[in-house]
């Protein structure tokens, strides 16, 4: 009895023993796989008020910014380098652009005062070489030289004003402090292939006789009325015209001047106009 009671035993915990290896070998769980949850960071934020947030962030999203951010460091770097050297560049070639304009423009009018030089230097010789042919002529060349020398005889002057050369046009006059300031066009009444050239002289005058007060520009000697020197004067060379001024320190006492003259005279001296304007 005892026999049968202890096989039965063995054979039920056997069988209890089959039945939970059957069920535990039914109820074997399957491999665990890796969510995507998994394979993220997950970020936590502290407040200061205790509050504690988190944020996952993905590892590929990461790795990639940071390969992103390393080459774009270096790359920004390299373009702000290369920016800041070219308006260096930039800066260096304006300065000497600058520099160039402005030797252009003292060479371009050291060739024009060459040109002038050259034509005054033409017309002397063709008015040498007209002297030379009128030789013959004892009388005609000596009051011709007489003329050249005064350059201020009445005849000079009437023979000038008949001619009428050149003339005056758009004269401006204004009294700035106790300058006056002359703005105006000498004007060439020649054919317009013709060049003309010769000297100008500006004089103010006040009210009164002989004894009235003068005031020159170029500042000149005057001896009767008239420059002592008449290349002293303002020289100019044209073919149509050309602009000129002058300023005359005439103060702003009683004795301001009242009358403008302007002066005009030719390469050999002679006077091509002389005429008088109303200061206002």
């Amino acid at each position: 009895m005892t026999t049968i009671s202890s096989i039965w035993m063995t054979s039920s915990k056997g069988f209890s023993n089959n039945g939970k290896m059957a069920t535990a070998e039914q109820g074997i769980p399957p491999a665990k796989k890796n969510r995507a949850h998994e394979r993220s960071l997950t970020l936590m934020v502290m407040g200061k008020v205790g509050k504690v947030r988190s944020f996952r962030l993905s590892r590929r999203l990461l790795f990639c910014a940071i390969l992103f951010f390393a080459a774009y460091l270096p790359f920004s770097a390299y373009l702000v380098n290369r920016y800041i050297e070219l308006s260096h560049r930039d800066e260096t070639r304006q300065d000497k652009i600058a520099l160039l304009e402005k030797e252009l423009s003292r060479s371009a009018n050291a060739l024009s005062r060459s040109s002038e030089h050259i034509l005054f230097l033409e017309d002397y010789i063709f008015q040498m070489k007209d002297r030379d042919e009128q030789a013959s002529q004892p009388a005609k060349a000596q009051a011709k030289k007489a003329d050249h020398v005064a350059g201020r005889t009445p005849d000079t002057e009437v023979q000038a004003k008949d001619q009428a050369m050149v003339s005056v046009e758009d004269l401006v006059m204004a009294k700035q402090g106790g300058a006056l300031e002359v703005h105006f066009k000498i004007v060439s009444l020649l054919p317009r292939d013709t060049a003309l050239g010769g000297y100008i002289h500006l004089t103010a005058k006040g009210e009164g006789g002989a004894g009235r007060p003068e005031w020159t520009y170029p500042q000149v000697k005057r001896v009767e009325g008239l420059p002592e020197n008449f290349q002293q004067g303002l020289m100019f060379l044209i073919r149509s015209f050309k602009t000129m001024e002058g300023k005359l320190p005439v103060g702003s006492g009683p004795d301001a001047p009242t009358m403008l003259e302007i002066l005009v005279y030719d390469q050999a001296g002679g006077i091509m106009l002389q005429k008088e304007y109303q200061i206002p």
